[in-house]
């Protein structure tokens, strides 16, 4: 390489010079059109909620669009560094509002499908609920086919075919498309037990509830399904303060009971979330717990109750 190949490289390298083809070009160049740079900072899959940083390239002013492309008649983004939104698309203009650069074309950004699943058990069926965020159309096979080619429309949950090994889906909204998620089946122990409806039921499960809400909700499902506690821990935990109340695995509680307990210790200390262990729940009668299993929407393994 000679000196003129040497020198053409190094200025074309730090953009004094720009090659344009077989020719290279030199200053001084056309002023370049706005742009905007899109970044996830952070995402909710549950949500599909989306925080974006918009930087703004050779502008200072950056106008958005959900559904067809941004204009500069469209709305302004109030704070680029936090940009949130849970749509599937959004179009971004930068405008330079001195009018120093022409404006250039929109940026799109697309969101992404997310899927999400769980089985449950409803009585002595096995349970498949599935959720996609943000809202899209579902697919679904059971038998490990295609859902993009022969999926099923899913709305509710669904009652998985004895033998079931794997459940496929895909969700689509406007062209875009999730990729295909898998939930695989677990049959084991699924019918080495039975639970007598008729009869007082006792479920050993660690119950851990860490916040004030998820402790009343626990509290009203107490009073819904007629069940008592046993080895019961309850705390408020604040700062710089906490304290807490521990019962042994003989003592049971009514949910009346442990209702008076939570207001008592609120009232020693009133700031605080409150929190509740509870390892033991029985119930008067077996279709109790399994009301109660369906509504939480979980699955009873054998070693946790007994009858």
């Amino acid at each position: 390489m000679d000196a003129l190949d040497t020198l053409k490289e190094t200025l074309v390298h730090k953009d004094q010079w720009r090659e344009n083809g077989s020719y290279v070009e030199k200053p001084p160049f056309p002023k370049p059109q706005t742009d905007v740079r899109v970044q996830e900072l952070t995402r909710n899959d549950d949500t599909g909620a989306v925080i974006l940083r918009l930087t703004p390239v050779y502008g200072d002013t950056v106008y958005y669009e959900v559904g067809a492309q941004a204009t500069s008649a469209s709305a302004k983004v109030q704070d680029p560094k936090h940009f949130e939104t849970n749509e599937l698309e959004v179009s971004f203009l930068c405008v330079d509002t001195k009018g120093e650069h022409e404006t250039g074309a929109p940026v799109t950004w697309r969101n992404r499908l997310t899927i999400k699943s769980r089985t449950f058990q409803s009585g002595h069926d096995k349970m498949v609920e599935l959720r996609v965020a943000p809202a899209a159309t579902l697919r679904y096979t059971s038998d490990g086919s295609d859902p993009k080619i022969a999926g099923a429309s899913y709305h509710d949950p669904f009652v998985a075919p004895q033998g079931t090994h794997v459940v496929l889906a895909v969700a689509e909204k406007n062209g875009l498309v999730s990729d295909v998620h898998r939930l695989d089946i677990d049959w084991q122990g699924h019918d080495a037990f039975t639970i007598d409806p008729d009869q007082p039921v006792t479920w050993k499960r660690e119950h851990t509830l860490s916040t004030t809400k998820e402790s009343y909700e626990f509290l009203d499902r107490l009073k819904k399904y007629q069940a008592v506690v046993s080895g019961l821990r309850v705390s408020i935990v604040g700062q710089p303060h906490w304290l807490e109340l521990t019962c042994d695995n003989g003592l049971r509680l009514e949910a009346a009971n442990l209702e008076a307990v939570i207001e008592h210790l609120r009232g020693l200390l009133s700031e605080g979330q409150v929190t509740v262990e509870a390892p033991i729940v029985t119930f008067p009668t077996g279709q109790h717990l399994l009301d109660w299993v369906e509504e939480v929407r979980t699955t009873i393994h054998p070693h946790e109750v007994s009858q």
